[in-house]
């Protein structure tokens, strides 16, 4: 058993408060053109840290069975903002620890967060600071050989009701999941290996943002084509 702290960082997929997905945070903006002509813009960032506590590690008989766990506290905050008529400029703090599992061909990363958001409601002219809730997040990685290298990958998020909307109208539980299996086709054109992913995968989300259930957009469920090109 080893007993360590020091200070990690990573990034993460937007919308899903597990921690681990690559090697640094980041931050991101897209400029596009909106339906009405106008042109908009979007500004997304997000930034986490993690503090290990400890890595606790165990022998088992059984083949690929789980070996290590190391306990951890992630904090982070993601901030948006957008210039249409909504305005909102969401920006929401998570804090609480998470467990880092080893499986078989893979990892699982499980949380368990204090999630705080204010937003802005720009229809009805507002600030919007919604109640302290919970978050609970996972996020997996199972990598294998399908003919080619291949990965199953994803992550889930649920937040819990977060008190009355700038509306004024009662949030429900919201829950997120992606998931995808893609192969590493850059291989087959020679490619260095990891270096072009593809392949298919599902959205799922119940109470989009927190709105309640069977109001206009607040449920998708949608199969995807995903595609990952590494540098």
């Amino acid at each position: 058993m080893a007993i360590r702290l020091f200070r990690r960082q990573y990034s993460i997929p937007r919308n899903a408060y597990t921690w681990r997905s690559s090697t640094n945070c980041r931050s991101r903006s897209l400029v596009c053109s909106g339906h009405d002509g106008r042109s908009w813009w979007l500004l997304l960032v997000t930034v986490c840290n993690q503090w290990l506590f400890s890595a606790a590690s165990a022998v088992h008989s059984s083949p690929g069975a789980l070996n290590t766990a190391a306990s951890v506290l992630g904090v982070g905050f993601d901030a948006g903002a957008k210039d249409t008529a909504f305005a909102p400029k969401p920006l929401k703090l998570l804090i609480g620890p998470t467990v880092n599992l080893n499986i078989p061909m893979g990892f699982l990363d499980l949380s368990l967060l204090a999630y705080n958001e204010t937003n802005n409601n720009g229809i009805v002219g507002k600030k919007v600071q919604f109640d302290t809730t919970y978050q609970f997040g996972a996020l997996w990685g199972m990598f294998f050989d399908l003919g080619t290298p291949a990965k199953f990958t994803g992550f889930m998020a649920i937040t819990g009701a977060k008190g009355k909307d700038g509306f004024g109208v009662e949030t429900e539980t919201e829950t997120l999941l992606r998931t995808s299996i893609q192969w590493d086709l850059g291989t087959l054109a020679g490619l260095n290996k990891g270096t072009f992913f593809a392949g298919v995968g599902y959205e799922y989300w119940k109470n989009k943002f927190g709105n309640p259930s069977g109001s206009t957009g607040s449920k998708n469920s949608v199969p995807v084509l995903v595609a990952e090109f590494h540098f």
